[in-house]
């Protein structure tokens, strides 16, 4: 800027002419103190205060590498895959056992809603003999319960107004009164499951006592686990 000053000044003859080389000198003195200037500008620009810096660091989420991981995930799927598949082989007979009780207790409101209907699916004379813990809205209790051949343990049960937790040898069941009550409870009020199964823990064990698995109390966490498998 100081250059092109004194070159506009030495244009309008404001300035007396030197000689080139002294001039020229001038000029190159000039522009050394002009690029002088820049520099520590420059420096000034690019100084900052290390102690108002802070760096916030990404934390990724860690990658499953453990093999113990991977072996646990793969069993899950399986064990996923086989619980449907059984559900599907009964599936179908399920349905019409269950369309026709409907019909026969109407929607289970009748006063013989949960009387046995086990003589007019089976005829067998030999069975088998398993515990089974059973929940309805007013109590919990174990039961012995027979079992055949004939028809699925599923379908068994629900000739007796219970459905059953598992397609394969269920140990735990409920009472079709309970998933009505607990389908209205989530259509109208958006109950989901580990609350309505806390509060029916809570509910049937101040009516009924606990119910005890290998010696220990069952749990609600227990009961909530089964009930959304």
């Amino acid at each position: 800027m100081r250059s092109l000053q004194r070159l506009e000044a030495l244009h309008r003859s404001e300035l007396p002419l030197l000689s080139s080389s002294r001039a020229l000198q001038e000029h190159l003195d000039s522009l050394q103190e002009t690029n002088h200037d820049d520099i520590v500008t420059n420096e000034d620009w690019d100084t900052f205060d290390n102690g108002e810096w802070e760096t916030f660091e990404e934390t990724l989420a860690q990658p499953v590498t453990s093999l113990s991981q991977r072996i646990h995930d793969f069993n899950s799927l399986c064990q996923r895959e086989r619980l449907i598949k059984n559900w599907n082989n009964n599936i179908s007979q399920l349905h019409g056992v269950y369309m026709l009780l409907k019909i026969k207790t109407g929607n289970w409101t009748f006063d013989n809603a949960f009387d046995s209907m086990e003589d007019e699916f089976c005829k067998c004379t030999h069975f088998t003999y398993r515990t089974i813990d059973v929940f309805d809205l007013m109590w919990q209790k174990r039961i012995r319960q027979r079992f055949c051949k004939c028809i699925p343990d599923v379908v068994r049960l629900l000739t007796l107004g219970y459905i059953a937790s598992s397609p394969v040898r269920p140990r735990t069941a409920f009472l079709v009164r309970l998933l009505k009550f607990h389908n209205l409870a989530w259509q109208w009020c958006n109950v989901s499951a580990l609350p309505f199964t806390e509060l029916i823990s809570q509910w049937v064990e101040e009516l009924s006592g606990k119910l005890r698995s290998t010696d220990k109390v069952m749990s609600s966490h227990h009961i909530f686990n089964i009930f959304t498998f």
